[in-house]
């Protein structure tokens, strides 16, 4: 955590909380909230309060698999492919803040989630100064640097664990058009259609033919209508 983070003064959350939100994810929506401390003692005695925070359910599965799966997306052929280096299965996103002042990569595998930030900062200004120069880069996104970083670094820590699939998404139900507002079934409306002419014998008169029956026009679902 930089110290701008530390007096308040950025909205980001740390780099360990992304972490853990995405570990939601992997989790199929079961939250467990970050913690460093395992275990204090004195005089050689464990004290209580210190035990790991129990998982709780977040959000429901069928939406945290949803998100796995527009994630996965993100490395198989979006911004964050360099992740694909890693040789497993993996969801993430990368980010990169205005005037590239830091770049994060966030990404998962079933086992386990990690969050890389990179930023630089000056001691005599308080400010997150420019990545632009920073790996001989001109600019640094989340998808270069951080990236690379995360694919090491899990590469590492899963060596030797087998590949685990993440949960095939569920569908989700129908969408929505405006907020609440739930998207009717249209369907085309039938083309006018001219009914037969009835004959009642010859008059020497030219048959009228009926008028079209008149469709509805459908409902407008916009602001504006024309």
């Amino acid at each position: 955590m930089h110290a701008s983070t530390a007096r308040g003064s950025v909205a980001a959350p740390s780099a360990i909380r992304m972490a853990g939100a995405y570990a939601t994810f992997a989790a199929s929506g079961v939250q467990t909230t970050p913690y460093s401390v395992t275990r204090v003692t004195h005089d050689g005695s464990a004290l209580p309060g210190f035990r790991a925070p129990a998982p709780v359910r977040a959000i429901p599965a069928a939406v945290a698999d949803n998100v796995t799966d527009v994630l996965r997306g993100v490395i198989v052929r979006g911004t964050g492919t360099k992740a694909q280096a890693l040789g497993r299965t993996a969801a993430g996103k990368t980010g990169t803040t205005d005037d590239y002042r830091s770049a994060w990569f966030v990404g998962y595998t079933r086992r386990l989630a990690t969050s890389v930030v990179l930023f630089r900062e000056d001691p005599k200004h308080p400010q997150l100064q420019s990545l632009a120069g920073v790996g001989g880069l001109q600019k640094v996104f989340g998808g270069d640097i951080p990236t690379e970083i995360w694919t090491q670094y899990m590469r590492d820590a899963l060596a030797g664990l087998p590949d685990a699939p993440f949960p095939a998404p569920a569908p989700l139900g129908h969408g929505t058009d405006e907020p609440g507002a739930p998207s009717p079934s249209l369907s085309p409306s039938p083309s006018p259609s001219t009914p037969p002419v009835k004959r009642s014998g010859n008059t020497g008169k030219k048959p009228t033919p009926a008028q079209p029956t008149p469709t509805s026009r459908p409902a407008c679902r916009h602001h504006k209508c024309h």
